[in-house]
């Protein structure tokens, strides 16, 4: 009799172990279930968040409004045109200066022309972490305005406001402002842009034999640059 009761103990000690380490088992088994489960949900929330961020952003640069009043496309006739005026002009200045004739150079230019120029140069605005195509240039008595394809940091249509002045005899252009879309531009990029449109309306001015600018009008669909040859 005493030899059964210790084999009863013994098989009733067994199966509490065993039914001990099966609640364990079971335990274990759901706490990964419960990880597993949260580390999806994190991963599923995460997707759709990102999902999301990424149709709002194509949604704000898709629905910019930003076309211009009036669609100036680059020619050959303004170019022509240009030309033919620079050139009258380049000899006009030599003809003063030999004659000893002191008179400033005045140089019109209209948007058209500024267009066809700015496309004819290479049809790009671009610096190393900017770069704007498709340009058209309206230009206004209080400022012009830019507006293009941007390439480069983002892919966004662009417009951007420019108010050029003369200073110190040199040309000095400031962004006053610039659209993208719903989006906001990185800081940076109002100054890459300052620095192109300054280099490249410079270089279009020192074509024209003025070395000096002494003044800069902005009219209705032209610009005025009143300066000398040094």
């Amino acid at each position: 009799m005493k030899i059964f009761r210790q084999n009863n103990q013994q098989k009733k000690g067994k199966r509490q172990g065993e039914d001990f380490y099966q609640d364990i088992d079971a335990r274990s088994k759901k706490k990964r279930y419960c990880t597993c489960s949260s580390l999806m949900m994190v991963f599923v929330a995460l997707f759709v968040l990102g999902a999301l961020g990424i149709f709002w952003l194509f949604n704000a640069l898709s629905k910019s409004n930003l076309a211009p009043e009036r669609r100036i496309a680059p020619s050959t006739e303004a170019l022509e045109s240009y030309q033919t005026k620079l050139s009258e002009i380049i000899a006009q200045a030599f003809l003063n200066k030999e004659a000893g004739v002191k008179e400033n150079v005045r140089l019109i230019i209209t948007e058209e022309e500024l267009t066809s120029i700015l496309a004819q140069q290479g049809e790009e605005l671009s610096k190393d972490r900017v770069s704007i195509k498709n340009l058209s240039i309206i230009i206004k008595p209080a400022e012009m305005e830019v507006f293009g394809e941007m390439v480069k940091p983002i892919n966004s249509k662009i417009k951007i406001g420019v108010l050029p002045s003369a200073k110190n005899g040199s040309l000095d252009v400031a962004v006053k402002w610039v659209e993208a879309g719903r989006i906001k531009l990185p800081s940076f990029v109002a100054g890459e842009l300052n620095k192109i449109i300054e280099a490249q309306i410079d270089e279009i001015v020192k074509k024209g034999s003025i070395t000096y600018i002494e003044e800069i009008n902005l009219l209705q669909g032209e610009i005025e640059i009143m300066g000398r040859m040094r």
